[in-house]
């Protein structure tokens, strides 16, 4: 559909189907990624630091506690320290404690650092990509192909999370899965994003303003505070539809997850299936998106344009210009994506 085709029915649609699109994506960093996706990749990483060294892991007070044994030398959470060794000594009855020694993984990575290991090398993965792919929401026939791809990706990639408790020595799976999860979702944004303009120009407050200019009742700011206007509107309605999706399914999350250990299921296993739970919703949810928003093809590429160089052009003259006359937003983007 080119610019300035589409009837009120079909706009409407559209700005559905990416509200609706937020409400399905939202559910990945919302409940899994930040909830279920660490308790369960650092406990699986953990539990297979301490299998492969040759000491045992020691219990936690509360399990000797239930079993009518002596709360010593467990594992128990102190406030202000964090989790501790208790030991309690048999004579004075004296309670002591030392630190957790944890194994570590290979290569001496410590287990509930893994993870956020991970995270960090996806973030540096997003970045490449954002670059690299950019330009395609812009030019050709990409923005919805390259949504529908990334976003099916990354749903499934949630997805397989429902088999990484099968072994604990799978636990280099979660790291995998959350840089492909967390790519494809940064990736599916930049197409997401690439609607945003043309929804804008649109709207019928931008074409009014536009006529306005034609027919000189209106002035080129007018037709500026329009669309600054009409976007917000968009995105704050994206951002809510975004926020009711992914506390949604963190709830339905936390529901699932009480069930499932009230019936005995094990506590990895329930974590595994409520975080593939996230990326059912992303895939379900984005399914009836994609039906409500249309190709939206972009001009072609001009002459002598690369698909996949030209967003890395425009970044070096970005950051070329920022050197020569914005030296502190310089310095502000290199430390916001180094920290």
């Amino acid at each position: 559909l080119e610019m300035g085709t589409m009837t009120p029915a079909e706009l409407k649609r559209e700005r559905e189907g990416w509200y609706l699109y937020d409400f399905a994506n939202s559910a990945f960093f919302q409940a899994a990624a930040t909830v279920f996706i660490p308790f369960l990749v650092d406990g699986i990483a953990t539990k297979y630091a301490w299998q492969r060294s040759s000491r045992d892991q020691p219990e936690l007070c509360v399990d000797l506690a239930d079993d009518g044994l002596a709360q010593t030398n467990c594992r128990r959470c102190f406030e202000g320290k964090g989790e501790m060794v208790q030991n309690i000594d048999p004579v004075t009855g004296a309670v002591s404690t030392v630190d957790v020694d944890t194994p570590q993984l290979p290569g001496g990575i410590d287990p509930t650092s893994f993870l956020f290991t991970m995270i960090s090398i996806s973030v540096l993965f997003q970045a490449i990509a954002f670059i690299s792919l950019g330009t395609l929401g812009d030019y050709g026939d990409y923005r919805k192909k390259g949504l529908v791809a990334a976003s099916t990706v990354g749903g499934i990639a949630t997805c397989m999370y429902v088999i990484v408790p099968a072994d604990a020595s799978l636990y280099w799976l979660g790291g995998v899965l959350m840089i492909a999860a967390n790519v494809s979702l940064g990736v599916s944004v930049v197409f997401y994003n690439s609607y945003l303009p043309l929804m804008v120009d649109e709207s019928k407050e931008v074409k009014d303003a536009s006529g306005g200019v034609e027919k000189g009742t209106k002035s080129e700011q007018d037709v500026i505070d329009a669309q600054e206007a009409v976007s917000s509107e968009i995105s704050s309605k994206g951002q809510m539809a975004g926020y009711v999706g992914g506390t949604g399914c963190l709830v339905l999350s936390v529901i699932v997850l009480l069930v499932l250990t009230a019936i005995g299921m094990d506590w990895y296993w329930a974590l595994g299936v409520t975080s593939a739970l996230s990326g059912v919703w992303w895939l379900v949810f984005a399914y009836f998106a994609f039906q409500r928003l249309p190709d939206r093809p972009g001009p072609p590429f001009p002459p002598g344009m690369s698909k996949y160089t030209e967003g890395w052009r425009r970044t070096h003259r970005l950051l070329v210009y920022l050197w020569r006359s914005e030296r502190n937003t310089f310095y502000f983007l290199i430390l916001l994506h180094l920290l």
